[in-house]
């Protein structure tokens, strides 16, 4: 069978004028209780308003000031601790928040914890204060955010403003004034590199220059949006961006938009690069990591690629940290001793529609390590071009590590040693996966399976190593391969499967021939196998999609064997552990070209979800690269030379061209994502 040539082979910005609800102010003497207020008058301009114990003189608001005990504070109220709130200051004792926002009436107790500033962003204790103890005037200050000049410090001695009332009803709230909404509820915090210096991260208008920037001043629940644009560590070796708990970063916005509705489905790309002096192939200054995970975070519309060091881990990404979400993410072109693209110390990591392509480790996992710590999660991945010089080109995980995923690609890459796709000491739980023209010096081209595990409806064709060409088992565990496909694949020795300990067990399946076992046991339950003759059972799709063949369909006038072969009970198990991943019933995806969904029994092999993404055409002349594609939400085209990654308008997804600009011999990835893995083509310059 001839496989066609898709990889050349090894080598809000709502402001909110509501209060959050805030936990106790630090440090405060308490002030007093009240009901919330009319809303009162707009204070005048104010001065540089004196800081707190602790903390600098933050400048004074524009905008009018929230008074405590029913006296509207003038301009510039100073925070205790930092910095004056720029957009109304707010008073101690639990009345009204800056910008106008009322604090919530209380009974005792600790002063407000204040909002932030015009630049500031975090606060102590939210937007809202909590109104302090019964008794007279509160003495002490709100507890400091990050304000306008001065670092968040102890609450200070400088009182609240306006004058507090002895028990009466609470001040009224200032309404914001023209340095804007101090203290609101900010839900976003906005960035783009071609903003002007000086910005405070409100708004596009005023955005923030770098993501970390964003991200260091943004709090829990809170979101960081990142335009389009290059992305750099500030400094040689640096990381470009670590995460914080709790916050979630967007990419790919044009840099106008005010709701997620609005982003554009063809992402442009935000791009974080790790070649800090752009000066690639010179590698020695570059980001030893380009991302650094936090937990509870999501990053979503991202290019992260030319970070490592032969002497660090994670060039791409690291990684100790539980509940990580990558989504719509291009890994691309990452090194490092171990985990090229991703290295998970411990905790749990979640790629949805992701692409690890072409990164490399001069020991294991090329596109990913994972320690026994580690659980890997992913639906809708293709992992491509990923070398390891040592064991697992794509993926490498430790025993007692877990893997667990559907809707997989796992494409032409390779190992010097074992597990040219995936080296699994992990238990896995797979289903619905490709493994496409890996390759491995010593064993397994495909698949190194060493722990207990299961895998179902797998296709592997084209996968080259000295021995088990498509899998290799060891230990003395039982493994399972149910519903798959096994057609195609070379070794000089067992060119299926090699099985060196312990237990393979392929059930309901099609193999091209009967097992080659040195030691242990091949157990074939219901396979096609050996004597009984089915041609190539593949299809090919003009995406490169691993079709089965079906009589009628296609011009076809054979039925492969692996139609109808697999078990139910079996493919309806493999769905069980994915709920959360949200993995599409198989009853709902297709083995066939013309995309009609699978009935009972089901089929072995690969399965796509209907109207899945796909490259059916990628070109390229001296001058020109043109394409064609099926489902692509978004394309991003690689230039390796310029180290750079462009998106592809809208109205030519379908179909287009554009000059490149590429010398003779450069090679160029066209990656589109839609429904099912993400379609990667590449092509050589002339």
């Amino acid at each position: 069978m001839n496989l066609p040539k898709r990889r050349i082979a090894h080598g809000c910005v709502w402001v909110l004028l509501v209060a959050c609800s805030g936990g106790d102010g630090s440090d405060g003497n308490g002030g007093f209780a009240g009901a919330s207020g009319e809303a009162g008058s707009t204070g005048s301009t104010g001065g540089n308003g004196a800081g707190g114990t602790g903390g600098s003189s933050g400048s004074g608001a524009t905008g009018a000031a929230a008074a405590s005990g029913g006296a509207a504070a003038s301009g510039g109220a100073a925070a205790s601790g930092g910095a004056a709130a720029s957009g109304g200051a707010a008073a101690s004792g639990g009345a009204a928040a800056s910008g106008g926002a009322a604090g919530r009436a209380g009974t005792g107790g600790a002063g407000m914890a204040g909002a932030a500033g015009s630049s500031g962003v975090t606060s102590a204790g939210g937007a809202g204060g909590i109104s302090g103890g019964s008794g007279s005037a509160g003495t002490s200050g709100m507890a400091g955010a990050a304000g306008t000049s001065g670092a968040a410090g102890s609450a200070g001695a400088a009182g609240s403003a306006g004058a507090a009332g002895s028990a009466g009803a609470a001040g009224s709230a200032g309404a914001a004034g023209s340095a804007g909404a101090g203290g609101a509820n900010q839900e976003v915090i906005f960035v783009d590199g071609d903003a002007a210096p000086g910005g405070d991260g409100l708004s596009w208008a005023t955005a923030f220059r770098t993501p970390q920037r964003g991200v260091d001043l943004a709090s829990a629940g809170q979101e960081v949006w990142v335009a389009e644009g290059t992305y750099r560590a500030a400094s040689s070796g640096a990381t470009v961006l670590a995460l914080k708990s709790g916050v979630d970063v967007y990419g790919g916005w044009l840099g106008t938009e005010q709701s997620h509705a609005e982003r554009p489905t063809a992402l442009p790309v935000s791009h974080l690069h790790g070649d800090v002096n752009g000066d690639d192939p010179a590698t020695a200054d570059n980001s030893q990591h380009v991302l650094e995970l936090a937990t509870n975070t999501t990053l979503d519309g991202f290019v992260i690629s030319h970070g490592g060091s032969l002497l660090a881990n994670g060039g791409g990404m690291q990684g100790l940290a539980n509940a990580v979400t990558l989504r719509h993410v291009l890994i691309w072109n990452n090194r490092a001793r171990l985990g090229g693209g991703i290295m998970m110390i411990a905790g749990h990591l979640t790629l949805l529609n992701t692409a690890v392509v072409d990164n490399s480790a001069i020991s294991r996992g090329g596109g990913y390590y994972g320690t026994s710590s580690a659980r890997l999660s992913m639906r809708e991945v293709t992992l491509l071009g990923n070398h390891a010089t040592v064991d697992g080109g794509g993926v490498y995980a430790e025993a007692n590590g877990l893997v667990a995923g559907g809707n997989i690609t796992v494409e032409s890459n390779s190992a010097d040693r074992d597990g040219g796709g995936l080296f699994l000491a992990a238990s896995p739980g797979l289903a619905s996966i490709s493994f496409i023209g890996n390759s491995a010096l010593r064993n397994a081209g495909g698949l190194n399976f060493t722990a207990p595990g299961t895998i179902n409806n797998a296709t592997f064709v084209g996968n080259v190593a000295a021995s088990g060409g498509a899998i290799r088992g060891s230990g003395p565990a039982t493994r399972a391969l149910n519903n798959s496909v096994i057609y195609g694949n070379a070794a000089g020795l067992f060119p299926d499967v090699f099985d060196f300990t312990g237990n393979t067990l392929v059930q309901w399946s099609c193999t091209e021939q009967d097992f080659n076992i040195l030691i242990g046991n091949a157990l074939l339950d219901g396979s096609a196998s050996g004597g009984v003759t089915f041609g190539d059972p593949v299809h090919l799709g003009s995406g490169g999609e691993l079709y089965l063949r079906h009589a009628g369909v296609g011009g076809e006038t054979l039925t492969s064997a692996c139609v109808d072969r697999g078990s139910v009970a079996a493919a309806d198990d493999s769905l069980s552990g994915f709920t959360a991943l949200g993995l599409t019933d198989w009853r709902q995806q297709t083995t066939r070209i013309d995309e009609a969904t699978d009935p009972t029994p089901v089929d072995a092999g690969r399965h796509y979800l209907p109207g899945h993404v796909a490259v059916d055409s990628f070109t390229v002349d001296a001058t020109l690269v043109s394409w064609t594609t099926r489902g692509a939400d978004a394309c991003w085209l690689t230039a390796p030379t310029s180290a750079s990654v462009s998106s592809i308008p809208s109205a030519q997804l379908a179909a287009g061209n554009t000059a490149h600009g590429a010398t003779s011999g450069v090679v160029l990835k066209l990656v589109c994502f839609g429904a099912d893995a993400p379609a990667v083509r590449e092509v050589v310059v002339p």
